[in-house]
């Protein structure tokens, strides 16, 4: 069974109003223009460039396709939100490894972790920083899909799973928070992510 990691709260919270979710999902019209969507691409576009200027136009350009009538405050709210991200990520000092990475890692069983991931970075005193992004700052410290990722990076990289830090851009108020889980915290998670994965197939 393949899950995405951004699903992972949802289907724990309640699995039945989940699956119905996803099969109701199977039919909606899935090509509505995003802003955030918008902002994350330009965000990628900026990794993959190194040009904050090109990564700028690129904003613009999509906005303007998006929504060809806005009144300009909602364009100057992404640039604000891109330009405070890049400071931030500079201020951070950690060096891109990976930008936009799609994930398929088994966990145990048929289970399947899937998604995108937006940043894996290394860091220079040595580790790796796991990046996700949030429209805007929530609690997320207890998401199933937190410790889960560092265990499945740590495998990947052959590293130990102190070795990778969870970090949680928030757009709104930006900035970083972070976050390493435990063996113990990792263990459970693993534990409940296979019993989750039962109740769902």
């Amino acid at each position: 069974m393949k899950i995405s990691h951004s699903q992972l709260e949802s289907a724990r919270a309640n699995p039945s109003a989940f699956l119905k979710a996803l099969k109701d999902a199977s039919n909606e019209y899935k090509g509505r223009y995003s802003r955030y969507n918008t902002l994350k691409l330009s965000i990628y576009h900026f990794h993959k460039t190194n040009n904050v200027t090109r990564a700028l136009h690129y904003l613009r350009d999509a906005e303007e396709r998006g929504f060809r009538r806005h009144g300009g405050k909602e364009l100057a709210a992404m640039e604000r939100q891109f330009e405070n991200y890049v400071n931030d990520f500079y201020a951070l000092g950690s060096a891109v490894a990976q930008a936009k990475r799609k994930i398929e890692f088994p966990l145990g069983g048929d289970l399947l972790i899937t998604g995108e991931i937006p940043r894996l970075d290394i860091v220079p005193s040595g580790g790796y920083l796991l990046c996700l992004f949030q429209k805007r700052r929530l609690p997320w410290q207890h998401e199933l899909r937190c410790p889960l990722l560092q265990h499945l990076l740590a495998l990947e990289w052959n590293a130990p799973a102190s070795d990778v830090t969870i970090a949680m851009y928030a757009f709104e108020p930006h900035g970083y928070e972070f976050r390493q889980f435990t063996k113990r915290e990792i263990n459970d998670a693993v534990t409940e992510a296979l019993s989750l994965a039962k109740q769902l197939s």
